[in-house]
């Protein structure tokens, strides 16, 4: 039995909502909600977003606290937490501007 790609995603979704006790998410053919410049919204996306950022803070504070000032860090840890920080700048940028631009718009 062959199952098709919208077949596939209907089930994951059924799943995902049974196991966090929400309501079934739309079937696939259901039309998208879109933002005003047409880009589909999926709250879902930002749901699991909000609990990525959580982790990443959570984290984070941990190894600030555990860290003292004359720490050793090797090359490479400072290099991934150079990165880490300028991706959430660009990452805080462009969602602190879309954030603001539905400010503005309601």
């Amino acid at each position: 039995m062959s199952a098709t790609r919208g077949l596939l995603r209907n089930i994951v979704r059924e799943c995902v909502a049974a196991e966090a006790g929400a309501l079934a998410l739309p079937p696939a053919s259901a039309a998208p909600k879109v933002d005003p410049v047409g880009h589909p919204i999926d709250s879902g996306v930002a749901r699991m977003s909000r609990g990525a950022l959580f982790n990443i803070a959570s984290r984070a504070q941990s190894l600030h606290d555990r860290l003292e000032d004359d720490d050793h860090l090797p090359e490479w840890v400072r290099s991934k937490l150079a990165a880490m920080l300028d991706d959430m700048h660009e990452i805080e940028d462009h969602l602190g501007y879309k954030l603001h631009r539905q400010e503005l718009e309601n």
